[in-house]
């Protein structure tokens, strides 16, 4: 009886010690904890983690997961970093400067910690990348105004012009803009100074440059070979020249597809009648009379105007240049929106080391070159596993 004693004492025991390492119960309610950072969340059904703002994957303690590394915590608020100030940018109208945070957020997701934040960035990035070419000009049809022009001519034979206080520009529909496509050159000037602006932002905060992606200086440290070519890829993904688009607008339209008729002597579609020069009325000598009879002029009906020749009525013409499309394909990338792979190491960035040929040794030591990896960043493209192009 007194070896069962002990027996169900050591049973209740080691059920007590299981019941404390495993988690412990207040009244009903279970603790929850984050499966991500291994944080406790609450008793509620909460979805997100208060700590690391993961999805939480809600359990008790007993299912508790190993809590990440702090290391992969600081890769993933680095990007979480990132795209909160994509957002910012984005939302502020500085679209170029939301799509160079965007894209840094998403090459820093190519960290294998990370894969669950990677279509966060990439989404971020899309809504950036929307907006990279659009810009609103100025109306040309009615400068602005977005009110039709009317003309009309004198009794002394003088044209006359006045703007309409209700009858809406037939170009811009009363808006007074128009929403084109900027050149090449335009790209250039806007994408170069939010890069500015960007790389300020990344020097203030104290980040470290590696290639085209910015990191956090204590991240650094902990990057491998392999981990500086997949973040030297994912940047290089995507043509910088026109942002991913793949198209610019045209240059002779401003990304329009329309300009302004030809006609030096349109007017908002209206031009002076040829056949009466405008007068209204034409001078008829029908048979058998001496003295010639005037009448309304049959073309302008006595208006004196007539709709324009060139432009039928329209105001504006087809761009040739472009034959009324507004865009023109990116000549870095011919308009696929990434470069091109490079072909010496197939677009993976890395490259065997020429001295220990991959093995990561030399002469039964530690290869120096590679340190061991058995690989190098590719020469070619300097580990971004894309042909090198001169960015405007």
């Amino acid at each position: 009886m007194a070896g069962q004693g002990q027996l169900w004492c050591w049973v209740q025991a080691i059920s007590i010690a299981f019941f404390l390492v495993s988690g412990r119960v207040n009244g009903d309610e279970t603790v929850r904890v984050c499966g991500h950072c291994g944080r406790e969340i609450g008793a509620t059904n909460e979805g997100v983690c208060r700590h690391c703002g993961e999805n939480a994957s809600v359990g008790n303690a007993s299912a508790r997961m190993t809590p990440e590394p702090e290391a992969d915590r600081d890769w993933r608020e680095a990007i979480r970093e990132q795209t909160e100030s994509a957002i910012k940018e984005r939302q502020n109208g500085r679209h170029w400067a939301a799509w160079f945070f965007a894209r840094n957020a998403r090459a820093l997701a190519a960290h294998p910690a990370c894969e669950s934040l990677r279509m966060t960035a990439a989404e971020e990035m899309k809504l950036a990348r929307e907006r990279l070419p659009i810009v609103d000009r100025a109306c040309f049809a009615c400068g602005g105004r977005g009110r039709r022009v009317l003309r009309y001519r004198t009794v002394d034979g003088n044209d006359q012009q006045i703007v309409s206080d209700g009858t809406p520009c037939p170009l811009c529909q009363g808006a007074g803009r128009l929403q084109g496509r900027r050149s090449r050159e335009e790209t250039s000037l806007v994408r170069n100074q939010s890069r500015r602006l960007f790389l300020e932002r990344q020097r203030a905060e104290g980040w470290v440059a590696q290639g085209d992606v910015w990191v956090p200086p204590k991240l650094v440290r902990t990057l491998s070979i392999q981990n500086q070519a997949a973040l030297a890829c994912a940047a290089a993904e995507i043509c910088m020249t026109c942002g991913g688009t793949g198209l610019h607008g045209c240059s002779a339209c401003g990304g329009l597809g329309k300009r302004p008729c030809s006609n030096a002597d349109c007017i908002m579609g209206t031009q002076t009648c040829p056949d009466c020069r405008g007068q209204g009325f034409a001078n008829d000598l029908p048979k058998g009379r001496v003295r010639p009879i005037t009448r309304a002029c049959p073309t302008c009906r006595g208006k004196g105007l007539v709709s324009c020749r060139t432009c039928q009525g329209k105001a504006w013409v087809e761009c040739a240049r472009c034959q009324g499309k507004g865009v023109a394909v990116c000549a870095v990338c011919s308009g696929v929106g990434e470069p091109q792979p490079c072909d010496r190491c197939a677009g993976k960035g890395l490259a065997s080391c020429s001295r220990c040929k991959g093995s990561g040794r030399w002469r039964d030591e530690v290869c120096t070159e590679c340190h061991g990896a058995g690989v190098r960043l590719c020469a070619g493209c300097r580990g971004t596993g894309r042909v090198r192009t001169r960015v405007d």
